[in-house]
């Protein structure tokens, strides 16, 4: 892997962790705020959408520090024991991973803003 790609991964990865690390802090402060004095995870029918998308963005997270390590890994070479998989295969997950949080998240904001949820207003 020469050093303009694994620049390229690095700053992909980079920038894939800190989205998803910018939106669960936003997920978590959702799942955090109260209406009425009632949790609105627990006023809303759609939390498992707000779920789905935490568990994605974390995922993304993990596999974006995984897909470094492979950078890292595949710098040390191909026959090195601990090249694991590949970095694009890696990236490409955890592109997948946050596209998916990103979907269930705005299902949740679009089902809780636009009436379909159980909200005493």
């Amino acid at each position: 892997m020469d050093d303009s790609r694994r620049a390229a991964f690095l700053d992909v990865a980079k920038h894939l962790v800190t989205l998803a690390i910018a939106a669960l802090g936003f997920v978590i402060t959702i799942m955090f705020t109260s209406l009425a004095g009632e949790p609105l995870l627990q006023a809303t029918r759609y939390k498992n959408s707000l779920q789905t998308s935490l568990i994605s963005f974390f995922v993304c997270v993990v596999l974006g520090f995984l897909v470094q390590a492979s950078v890292l890994s595949a710098t040390l070479g191909e026959n090195s024991r601990y090249f694991f998989a590949g970095p694009r295969f890696l990236l490409s997950l955890a592109w997948i991973a946050f596209v998916v949080g990103a979907v269930a998240l705005f299902v949740f904001a679009w089902a809780t803003t636009f009436g379909g949820a159980t909200l005493g207003f």
